[in-house]
């Protein structure tokens, strides 16, 4: 498979120079599922952010084969026109990029009960997050980043954000999700992305945590952060 992205990651931040990333290797396979995982505060969401061009590396060591309007980011914190009404954002989308699926966010949208006319400061915080998440797999772009999908919303849904992903796939598309709610998700990746330390970020099957470890992704995982802790 064909990389999306590739390269060594360095991230640092603050006049003191609090590293994140220090000559970490990743590589962004096309056609791969990806669950982001690792202790908080060790960089899920900063990594996300470089690899949408939100945020610099801090050396000029990674290349991409798309270009940025290729990709769909969704932050983990909202950044939306309060005052905006759900109609008129999805008309924004789809004015800045042709690619947006228009119809189906709305179809989407209508599944979940979201008023269309309703402003977005009158959204609950978990009504806020389905939005996002709707949006951002309303693009047809190589690349979907998402940060966060499930805090404060209601796991009645999680089959449906599931099918979305799997809907949205193909051998074109990639996916890196980043979640603690590692169960939810790694019965569709394909691969983990562990930030284990800023120089580590192990990539591994999930098929091979199943076969080799005999353990789920989420108990893997768990597994790892209390051996990396001691």
């Amino acid at each position: 498979m064909t990389p999306i992205i590739k390269g060594s990651l360095y991230k640092e931040y603050g006049d003191d120079i609090k590293i994140v990333f220090q000559k970490a290797p990743i590589i962004i396979l096309r056609d791969e599922i990806y669950l982001l995982v690792g202790r908080n505060g060790i960089g899920k969401s900063t990594l996300l952010k470089v690899l949408a061009r939100i945020e610099n590396n801090h050396r000029d060591t990674l290349e991409w084969s798309i270009t940025k309007n290729e990709q769909s980011y969704m932050p983990s914190h909202l950044a939306y026109y309060p005052y905006m009404s759900v109609s008129d954002l999805l008309d924004f989308h789809l004015l800045v990029n042709p690619t947006f699926f228009h119809k189906d966010a709305k179809m989407l949208l209508d599944a979940f009960k979201i008023d269309l006319y309703q402003t977005v400061r009158r959204l609950s915080d978990g009504q806020k997050k389905i939005l996002s998440y709707v949006i951002a797999l309303s693009y047809d772009v190589s690349l979907y980043l998402i940060d966060e999908p499930f805090p404060n919303v209601d796991l009645v849904f999680d089959e449906t954000f599931r099918k979305m992903i799997l809907n949205r796939a193909d051998e074109h598309k990639s996916f890196v999700i980043a979640t603690h709610q590692i169960n939810q998700f790694e019965t569709v990746a394909g691969k983990v992305l562990f930030i284990k330390s800023p120089s580590e970020i192990e990539v591994i099957d999930v098929e091979t945590i199943r076969s080799e470890y005999h353990m789920s992704v989420e108990e893997y995982v768990k597994d790892e952060m209390k051996r990396l802790a001691i």
